[in-house]
């Protein structure tokens, strides 16, 4: 329905509209309607960050058990698509290379690179990059997806749908199951501790062995993302701040207990699950595709599919531009802010939440409250960023026309006030000191939330990377553009975004320009050790299901 479409603007437009003009023409009565909003939202701000730091400590305890390699036979296979569309072969290349380090890459893992046939040099590329990590996996094969104007959106989710097909046709024709057949799928730049699926085989493995079969085909899992290069003084401290950010709030999502996680970028389910909801949503409602695909599957299984995190960390990059000086780092913020703005479409899931829950009648009603309550939480919290600029600025503007806009003629709000508010003087209501506490506390109080979250991602980060002392200050350095950062680079493009989406223009998915990562360090699970772990048995390769297949990609035109 073409309201689903218009709900976000709705919601966030309104929201920035009373937030930026009543603050200015009534800063008293702002202040007075806002308090018990804000007194809601810093209680949940403050919630937010002890989720964070709790879901930061179960990271650091699980990267630090000790975790081998089984030399058991597992009898799942685990297929990673990676879409991709002009990314450099270097990054493909290092995102491989990182995968076939794997102890259980040549025995369990197939590979399917979902590439766009619009890209030029395409069939070489893919060519190319089969012929070098073929053998350092059970089976490698890529899709060239030919979009279909119209009724497909550009981007993540058509894509891998693509993918999706070719890796369930190989599987059919090898006789490999598709309940025991679990998909990653990550971005091309995406480095996946190998712990993430030594922890997911184990428990798959045990649900396998105590008949919850269910679980293994109905459970999405998510490990936490990190940034491989946030500490690189080529990556501008505004868009290393909004990517931390960005990974805390993800950390949030995924630790807390309730019944829909959102997952963020890399996330894995069963074959058998996509296959039976028709693979990831490749139409406009679908450009989200992460978020999407949790709450399509939560739909298609009345409400039975659940998301699960593995405390294990996959690393990214934090997006960079050429250049240098200040044209470098205006064009990083604008590449962040167009990246932002495509994050942002995603919120068409608010309305597209509203009426499956309306629809879905199979679904309980707790959790269909349950599902909206997660769904406008998005919108939420940018109604609470900007009750705080609300605050700040009615304010600055109260205590500026009480103290130099002829303070003995209007004492609050000066000519404003007597334009907007009261006519005569004499009738403003006497001071609340209530409402400077509200506005210390508030302060105080989103200071605390900024330093516990500030101190979870420098904790994780730091639990990764080599610090010097200059690293150490340029990271604590940076979340001084915090508030900045905020309102430039997540208010502005999802309204920006929202108002997309309200006039219904074409969706369009801007990729983000990135460079060659780097292995993640030793403490995510020394590659030498699992090398050594291979080499005793734990990573030898029976014979491949696959090994009657010839070689060369599936070329794939969605009808």
């Amino acid at each position: 329905p073409s309201w689903v479409w218009r709900v976000p603007f709705m919601v966030s437009g309104s929201a920035v509209t009373a937030c930026a003009i009543i603050p200015i023409l009534y800063p008293v009565n702002f202040f007075t309607y806002a308090n018990a909003t804000l007194q809601v939202f810093l209680s949940y701000a403050l919630i937010y960050a002890c989720i964070v730091a709790y879901g930061a400590s179960r990271v650091f305890r699980s990267e630090n058990e000790p975790l081998e390699p089984s030399n058991a036979q597992s009898s799942f296979f685990y297929a990673f698509i990676v879409p991709n569309y002009k990314e450099d072969e270097e990054v493909l290349d290092a995102t491989l290379s990182h995968l076939a380090a794997h102890p259980y890459s040549r025995r369990q893992f197939i590979v399917v690179l979902a590439m766009e046939e619009r890209e030029e040099g395409v069939n070489a590329k893919a060519e190319r990059l089969r012929k070098k990590f073929r053998p350092k996996f059970l089976e490698m094969s890529y899709s060239l997806h030919e979009l279909i104007k119209g009724s497909e959106c550009p981007g993540k989710a058509s894509n891998a749908t693509a993918a999706g097909i070719v890796l369930s046709s190989l599987c059919r024709k090898n006789r490999i199951n598709a309940a025991l057949v679990n998909v990653t799928v990550m971005d091309a730049d995406t480095l996946i501790s190998p712990r993430y699926h030594l922890r997911l085989d184990t428990q798959l493995t045990q649900w396998q062995a105590a008949g919850e079969t269910g679980k293994v085909t109905r459970t999405i899992f998510t490990p936490y993302m990190s940034f491989v290069n946030v500490d690189s003084a080529e990556i501008s401290m505004a868009v290393a701040t909004t990517d931390l950010v960005w990974g805390m709030t993800q950390m949030f999502h995924i630790t807390r207990a309730t019944p829909i996680r959102f997952a963020v970028s890399t996330y894995s389910l069963s074959l058998d699950l996509l296959e039976s909801t028709g693979y990831w949503e490749v139409g406009d409602a679908g450009i989200g595709e992460d978020t999407h695909e949790a709450l399509k599957v939560f739909f298609a299984t009345a409400g039975e599919a659940r998301t699960m995190p593995i405390y294990e960390t996959f690393r990214c990059q934090c997006l960079h531009s050429e250049g240098d000086g200040v044209s470098g780092f205006i064009e990083s913020v604008r590449q962040r802010y167009k990246q932002a703005a495509r994050h942002a479409l995603g919120h068409i899931d608010i309305g597209y939440t509203l009426y499956k829950c309306w629809t879905c009648t199979s679904i309980p009603m707790r959790l269909r409250l349950v599902c909206i309550l997660q769904s406008v939480e998005i919108v939420y919290w940018m109604m609470g960023v900007m009750l705080g600029w609300g605050a700040f600025l009615s304010t600055v503007i109260w205590w500026v026309a009480a103290n130099y806009v002829n303070p003995k003629v209007c004492y609050r709000g000066g000519t404003i006030e007597r334009v907007a508010c009261y006519h005569d003087v004499d009738n403003a209501p006497p001071v609340d000191p209530v409402q400077h506490a509200v506005s210390v506390t508030f302060a105080c109080v989103w200071g605390a939330v900024t330093i516990m979250q500030m101190s979870s991602a420098e904790y994780l980060s730091a639990h990764h990377l080599r610090r010097t002392p200059r690293e150490w200050v340029r990271a604590l350095l940076k979340w001084l553009t915090s508030p900045v950062v905020f309102i430039m680079l997540f208010m502005l493009p999802a309204v920006e975004s929202h108002w997309t989406l309200f006039k219904r223009e074409k969706l369009t998915y801007n990729t983000a320009p990135k460079s060659a990562g780097s292995t993640p360090a030793s403490s995510c699970l020394d590659l030498e050790s699992l090398d050594a772990a291979r080499s005793k048995g734990g990573g030898a390769a029976p014979p491949s299901p696959f090994s009657g297949q010839k070689g060369g990609g599936a070329a794939l035109s969605l009808i």
